[in-house]
Parts: C-alpha cells; sequence; structure tokens
C-alpha cells in the first residue's frame, strides 16, 4: 500500500514536528558577532553556548507582531521551567545575570530549525526565580522569564 502525504513548501506535513528540542543561551559578552540581515541572522559565540535543561513542554518561546498606525513590532518573550536539580549553583548565576543584565536565546525545533530572538540592541530581560509547587507530587523547579521588543520577528539561522 502506498502512504499518502501532502507536501506544503516542500515539507512533509507528517514530520511537521511542534516544540522546540533545544534553547541556548547566550550573555551579551559571550558572542563574537551577531549580524542580522533581511534573510536571517548569524551567530558566533566566543566559546559556545548554555543550552538550558527544560522538560518537553516546558518552553513557551515566541515572537508576537502587534501592528499599529507606526508598524510593526514584535514581542520575543520565553518562559521556561528548568528542572532545579540540573542547575548548579554557577549555572543559577549564569540565569540571574541573563534576566538582568539580557541575553539572546536561540531556539531549535523539533525539526532541526534554529532561530533568533532577541539581538544585541534589544537584549532579552526579565526574571529567573524558583517555583516549590502545591503539592509533594509537584517537581521543584526554577523559571526564566525574559522578553523584549523588536523590529523583526524570530530570525532564523544561517
Amino acid at each position: 500500500m502506498y502512504q499518502k502525504c501532502v507536501v506544503i513548501e516542500n515539507q512533509l506535513v507528517m514530520n511537521n514536528l511542534g516544540g522546540w528540542r533545544k534553547v541556548e543561551l547566550l550573555l551579551l559578552d559571550e558572542f563574537e558577532r551577531l549580524v542580522i540581515g533581511k534573510n536571517g541572522a548569524v551567530v558566533i559565540p566566543k566559546e559556545g553556548t548554555h543550552v538550558l535543561p527544560h522538560h518537553r513542554n516546558g518552553v513557551q518561546l515566541v515572537a508576537t507582531p502587534k501592528v499599529d498606525e507606526n508598524g510593526c513590532l514584535y514581542t520575543h518573550s520565553c518562559s521556561i521551567e528548568l528542572r532545579s536539580s540540573k542547575l548548579s549553583s554557577e549555572y543559577r548565576s549564569i540565569l540571574q545575570r541573563a534576566a538582568h543584565c539580557g541575553c539572546i536565546l536561540i531556539g531549535t525545533t523539533n525539526n532541526g530549525d534554529s532561530y533568533l530572538f532577541g539581538d544585541k540592541d534589544t537584549p532579552l530581560t526579565g526574571t529567573f526565580g524558583r517555583e516549590h509547587g502545591k503539592r509533594p507530587s509537584d517537581l521543584h523547579e526554577c523559571v526564566l522569564s525574559v522578553s523584549t521588543a523588536s523590529i523583526h520577528p524570530e530570525l532564523p539561522l544561517i
């Protein structure tokens, strides 16, 4: 038997998974070069990135457009639940610094496409803290919530 599938813009619908496989964080002094162009962005880290140890459904990473008479502005926002047991005190310090001083995020989808959120002129800032849960069965987690306003949407990495 043949399996039918629909092709949309060269992507198979059956392989078009949602969600985020990996989220990487870079502090503002941790990249050599960040170039933004019409078709995407190039990020060259100095030494590497901080891969955030999130659970499968614990990431909300979006760039929401808002159009008014002055044009379009995008709100880049991220809320990510991180397992407290996987965060060393050094890593917690990095996340605290990212929330207060600013960072950029690189999100990689389950299809392998990577996107840039925030940039050096409009970094993501916000809060980092602990959530203790309400019941004994709740996990003890930390939450990083950051956002910024930008003139561009999330940009694919090229």
